[in-house]
């Protein structure tokens, strides 16, 4: 297999991982800049639509006022309007946050939660920073900020998601794609007797990735990254047949699905076959319900 030692880049689709204080390792599919701008911009017309709201109804309470006879008092005017800015600000998207434990209408239509840098689900404390720091990043500077900080942080966070510890994620589940898996031709009659039983989740992930995306990609691409991929998986396959990178990716990917389908067919059997011995009631004793 001698087309597996050309080219040296490797096709890396890497999520974010954290592990928790019980050791476990958990995946974040932390969000992309454009989803985090364009679920900021309907939440900030969510907020521009409260703060309208607010005004309108500043407006009524002192035109009945003005026509009861009374004066507009100023203190009483600066005071309405400075709690408006606070309630549309500060106090809303805290507590909808807090509530939704991340959500909001942006983020639910973009599919997206805001969380703890370790994965757990925010708290009060949390919204309030995001939602005190958000007048920086959005209502002082028109999200300037929030749109400078979230390019040059490699998470994309804002100022009150550093501040705050928390990050973006996408919680809306991609569709699984359809693959046609199957071994080339000439590769069958040594597919009976590989073994692939060795090979790494990371690096049967891998292949898959790079099957997954194989039409978008140019020729050049799509050679240079079977081999890179192929020089991954080369020690745990074995025997090597001499083919090219591509058909060797096709032909691992294939044995390794149908195995391990194989595999689990036979643990459903054998389950199957010794249900009725373990849910059986011992010396005959009756069922009553």
């Amino acid at each position: 297999m001698t087309q597996l030692a050309m080219g040296d880049r490797k096709l890396s689709l890497e999520s974010d991982s954290v592990v928790v204080g019980e050791a476990v390792e958990l995946e974040i599919r932390r969000a992309g800049y454009v989803q985090r701008a364009v679920s900021s911009t309907i939440d900030a017309a969510v907020m521009a639509v409260v703060m309208v709201g607010l005004a309108v109804l500043i407006g009524t309470m002192l035109e009945f006022s003005t026509r009861a006879g009374n004066d507009i008092d100023v203190a009483m005017l600066s005071a309405l309007i400075i709690l408006a800015l606070v309630t549309a600000t500060i106090i809303v998207p805290a507590t909808i946050e807090t509530l939704t434990k991340g959500r909001s209408l942006g983020r639910w239509i973009m599919g997206l939660q805001i969380v703890r840098d370790d994965g757990g689900a925010i708290g009060f404390r949390h919204a309030f920073i995001r939602a005190l720091l958000g007048i920086l990043d959005f209502v002082m500077t028109s999200g300037g900020c929030a749109a400078v900080a979230g390019m040059l942080h490699p998470k994309c966070k804002r100022v009150g998601d550093m501040l705050a510890g928390t990050i973006c994620q996408q919680v809306r589940e991609r569709q699984l794609p359809m693959r046609e898996l199957a071994v080339p031709p000439h590769l069958r009659r040594w597919a009976a007797s590989a073994d692939v039983s060795r090979l790494p989740d990371r690096s049967s992930r891998r292949i898959l990735d790079y099957l997954d995306q194989f039409e978008r990609l140019d020729p050049f691409s799509r050679k240079r990254m079977a081999e890179s991929i192929g020089r991954e998986v080369m020690p745990y396959v074995h025997p090597m047949p001499n083919t090219d990178a591509d058909s060797f990716l096709r032909a691992v990917a294939a044995i390794r699905r149908d195995r391990e389908f194989a595999a689990l067919e036979r643990r459903w059997q054998q389950q199957h076959r010794i249900l009725p011995t373990i849910t059986r009631l011992p010396h005959g004793f009756p069922d009553r319900g």
